[in-house]
């Protein structure tokens, strides 16, 4: 089927060393299944790093326009969130970053990480009401995985090192 075309072409993409090669991949998968929502995630990705090594802002917003079509085509996407919570908030764009930290926690509530990384957030910002509340929430809640464990455990020192 063309979804499975689209998923192969999008593999391909993945082990692609040459970002020309990385595009060719990506757009012959869009081509194939347009709704295939991990393929817009996929040129988010690569339109976020091309913005982190340049400093090029139309970069970002290229990432952040494929990031919101994945979204768009699947709601569910708590990766897709958590990636534009982080992007926004690196940027400075802080309640466009908040609105996608709540969306993450919408989509994936009983996830550990993602209570403590909202309330980090809320700690960064200086908001300490929100802060208990995400960060007690996060305390009912167990880790799914090692690297889960591992994020939440680094969260945890970065928190007693402000106290």
């Amino acid at each position: 089927t063309r979804y499975v075309l689209s998923e192969e072409n999008l593999l391909r993409a993945q082990k692609e060393q040459n970002i020309n090669g990385i595009f060719y991949y990506l757009e012959k998968a869009q081509r194939l299944y347009p709704d295939n929502f991990e393929v817009y995630n996929a040129k988010g990705d690569v339109f976020y790093r091309i913005f982190s090594v340049t400093g090029d802002v139309s970069y970002e917003k290229k990432a952040e326009s494929f990031y919101r079509h994945a979204v768009l085509l699947n709601p569910r996407l708590s990766a897709v969130y958590r990636k534009l919570a982080a992007m926004y908030e690196t940027s400075g764009k802080m309640k466009s970053a908040e609105r996608m930290y709540l969306k993450l926690l919408e989509t994936y509530p009983n996830k550990k990480q993602y209570n403590i990384e909202t309330a980090l957030f809320y700690k960064k910002k200086g908001d300490e009401k929100n802060f208990l509340r995400y960060y007690q929430a996060s305390k009912k809640l167990h880790e799914t995985s090692t690297e889960e464990a591992f994020a939440v455990a680094d969260y945890k020192k970065w928190i007693e090192s402000q106290k």
